[in-house]
């Protein structure tokens, strides 16, 4: 018996086609749908294909949507906007768009925000306080957080850094009329950034060189005037 034939594909090996890259990786119906087309399967076939496809569980959008914004925010670190917008362009409903962003941990949230934010401002060399901020406001919203939580982190990392410049001292920190040098201050900022936003401790590498000053300046920052900046 022949089989029907739709472009170079019948009907029944469009759908093994189709469960086959459902089986290797986790795709929603639209993306299918547009497989589909181009293999030239008609759209009432395209249909009755992805309606199986959906009966036996070899396309999920909510599913979809969970390993989606898993893995965009753990592996390219994206924000909740862009994913959003991302799902949404796929066209999955809100429902399932809603279902995949709420399994995106707020704690992890916020600390990859912050991680992003520390990691861009060691690399600005501006002094200007506005260019600074503005630099570091486009480059968390480029990566999809929203505005609201990045002007605040934004905001507090500037207002450290403003409080903390009044006790340079030519290349050195003055706290409380102890001298930190620029060593022992470095080590102490790469210790924080690696603690959450927040600490009540901090750890300071095996490898610093400055480890005596470092930790002096780590008991400034745990004692009453130290938390009055933090």
């Amino acid at each position: 018996m022949r089989k029907e034939k739709i472009g170079q594909l019948s009907k029944d090996e469009a759908l093994s086609k189709a469960a086959f890259l459902c089986s290797v990786s986790e795709h929603c119906a639209s993306q299918i749908y547009e497989k589909l087309q181009a293999w030239d399967v008609s759209g009432e076939d395209a249909n009755d294909i992805l309606n199986r496809l959906m009966e036996e569980g070899f396309i999920d959008n909510t599913r979809f949507s969970r390993a989606y914004c898993h893995d965009k925010f753990l592996y390219s670190h994206w924000g909740k906007v862009k994913i959003v917008q991302m799902l949404r362009r796929l066209r999955l409903s809100e429902d399932e768009i809603a279902e995949g962003v709420s399994t995106i941990s707020e704690k992890d949230y916020l600390e990859a925000l912050n991680g992003a934010l520390r990691s861009k401002d060691r690399t600005l060399k501006d002094t200007n306080v506005y260019q600074r901020k503005g630099k570091l406001v486009r480059h968390l919203l480029s990566r999809g957080f929203e505005m609201e939580l990045v002007i605040d982190a934004v905001d507090e990392v500037i207002e450290d850094e403003t409080k903390l410049s009044n006790y340079k001292s030519g290349n050195n920190y003055v706290v409380n009329g102890v001298t930190i040098s620029d060593i022992d201050w470095d080590r102490v900022m790469e210790a924080r950034t690696t603690s959450p936003v927040g600490f009540s401790t901090a750890f300071i590498p095996k490898y610093s060189d400055a480890i005596d000053g470092a930790k002096e300046f780590l008991k400034f920052l745990c004692s009453d005037k130290g938390m009055e900046i933090y």
